[in-house]
């Protein structure tokens, strides 16, 4: 009777990893939060992301793992599928070149401006002495001594 009971449950428990992926064929755009705990369960993993609540699933099929996730806002459902990877302007590896680049040019330009800085005093003297007219060279015109 026990061994019956545990085949029947073991039958009941991969025919339900099976129908996964027939469950994730119903559920379309438009189906509310209800619906698809009706047909999925519970999510492996909830999370909250630009506006919009991410349920994530695992199941077993055919001895594959599959992940799916199920994206909704205000309650409706607006993504089924694989995984989604980040757009690339979000992805962080793209935001960190981006930052790198950013940060090199402002880098660049500070070494600029303190190069700048340190030759400002020998400039400005040389702009004293031209203004000054005292570095060009004055003649003075030949006078006859008076005797």
């Amino acid at each position: 009777m026990k061994l019956l009971l545990f085949f029947s449950l073991s039958l009941f428990l991969i025919s339900c990893q099976t129908n996964m992926a027939k469950q994730f064929e119903r559920i379309a755009p438009g189906t509310d939060k209800d619906a698809v705990l009706d047909r999925l369960g519970s999510p492996r993993n909830i999370t909250r992301m630009n506006g919009e609540d991410r349920w994530y699933y695992m199941y077993y099929q055919d001895e594959i793992r599959q992940q799916k996730e199920i994206h909704f806002r205000d309650g409706l459902v607006v993504y089924v599928g694989e995984r989604k990877k980040p757009t690339p302007e979000i992805d962080p590896i793209a935001i960190d070149s981006k930052n790198a680049a950013v940060n090199k040019q402002m880098d660049d330009e500070a070494d600029r401006k303190k190069e700048e800085s340190k030759n400002a005093y020998t400039n400005y003297i040389k702009y004293q002495k031209k203004l000054k007219k005292e570095d060009e060279v004055q003649y003075l015109p030949d006078f006859e001594p008076i005797e």
